[in-house]
């Protein structure tokens, strides 16, 4: 399903393009028809939303239709229709239930029925109890990066160790050119109103530290978990407008308009970084190609694996990737590793540019070449 021509150029796009009825169904409760239908069309033209047309099919794009919509059940309090979207929700990624978890704070702060706080409390944890003890280490290997992926899963303590001793890694990262260009496009359709948020800006705030912490690619913007938070910041948008506006229509119209605008004038900003990059990005990985020899062991990420299928033998780079000595070339890419959970070979590379038992041939941007010393080929 996942590989045809009709759901990556079709069904996603109009999937995302429904969100528009659950958005202005939850703007309606709090808005008048005008200012709803002005940051309905706001919310379908935020960076993170159409810049997915751009980028490969991922679940996580449901979150533009399945979020809102949640949001709806949950403040007009139709509590099982608000479950089922929770389920989906939650389906959308394994990590999706961590901020599912905030609904039942929400609801216990807004003194509700025990079942709005209990049953999304425990529904949430046995979904992560299921993935992450029993359907993780049923169908990935122990030392896949799916499972250290979330070193908070096993280690809390450890996490906040590593953070408290090593702040400079985080903030390092969140330096970076990219990673700034990449919160620029997440948050400026909404950074004038996120002081004044409502409590779906939580929501939204986390998954988007975590997008902005971990993603290191040159293409961000089309990376497919920024939709999440946009989602949320999306729905926290219309609570705040309705709180700093109150009764005042002009005011309320002039800040819609306000958002819309700042929208707007996003796109041609990020269509430019984002030609910008795919061009010379996608340039480098083909020259990278171009530098493995045919019928010659090579490695490389994940993505490049398909391009080297033909070799004798393909080893995806990671913790275990370079111990058979049949590999004569090695393909790193910097980049397409997240900070958490890089494999020391990478992590190598990023920091010192030089790959243990490798002689570097090719460099460009974040890609490397390697060919292993005394090599014949």
């Amino acid at each position: 399903m996942f590989k045809t021509a009709a759901v990556f150029l079709v069904f996603k796009t109009v999937v995302m393009g429904c969100a528009a009825i659950p958005f202005f169904l939850l703007a309606r409760l709090r808005l008048r028809s005008l200012e709803s239908m002005i940051l309905t069309v706001a919310y379908l033209l935020i960076p993170t939303a159409i810049a997915q047309n751009y980028g490969g099919f991922h679940p996580i794009v449901f979150a533009s239709f399945l979020v809102p919509m949640a949001i709806y059940f949950f403040e007009t309090r139709r509590f099982g229709w608000f479950i089922a979207l929770m389920l989906l929700c939650n389906g959308m990624k394994e990590n999706v239930p961590f901020i599912m978890l905030l609904f039942p704070i929400f609801a216990a702060l807004q003194r509700r029925q025990r079942k709005w706080i209990l049953v999304p409390a425990v529904v949430n944890v046995v979904w992560l109890a299921v993935v992450f003890l029993i359907l993780f280490p049923l169908f990935r290997p122990p030392d896949n990066m799916m499972v250290v992926r979330y070193p908070y899963i096993r280690s809390i303590s450890g996490l906040a160790v590593t953070l408290l001793k090593h702040p400079d890694i985080m903030i390092g990262n969140l330096l970076q050119s990219a990673k700034q260009e990449f919160a620029f496009y997440l948050l400026a359709p909404f950074f004038f109103i996120l002081p004044f948020g409502s409590l779906y800006c939580l929501m939204g705030l986390l998954p988007a530290l975590v997008v902005v912490g971990l993603v290191n690619w040159s293409v961000p913007i089309t990376f497919h978990h920024g939709i999440l938070p946009s989602a949320f910041f999306g729905a926290a948008s219309l609570f705040t407008i309705w709180r700093l506006a109150g009764r005042r229509r002009l005011l309320s119209i002039s800040i819609s308009i306000l958002l819309l605008v700042v929208t707007i004038s996003d796109i041609p900003i990020w269509w430019g970084a984002f030609k910008m990059h795919k061009d010379t990005y996608f340039e480098a990985q083909k020259k990278a190609l171009a530098m493995v020899p045919p019928n010659v062991p090579a490695t490389a990420p994940r993505y490049m694996l398909p391009h080297l299928a033909s070799r004798n033998e393909v080893y995806f780079l990671g913790k275990r990737a370079l111990a058979p000595g049949g590999v004569e070339y090695a393909i790193v890419d910097v980049e397409k590793i997240t900070t958490w959970w890089e494999p020391p070979v990478v992590d190598e590379v990023k920091r010192t540019g030089h790959l243990a038992g490798f002689d570097l041939i090719w460099h460009e941007g974040p890609i490397y070449v390697f060919r292993r010393h005394n090599s014949e080929s």
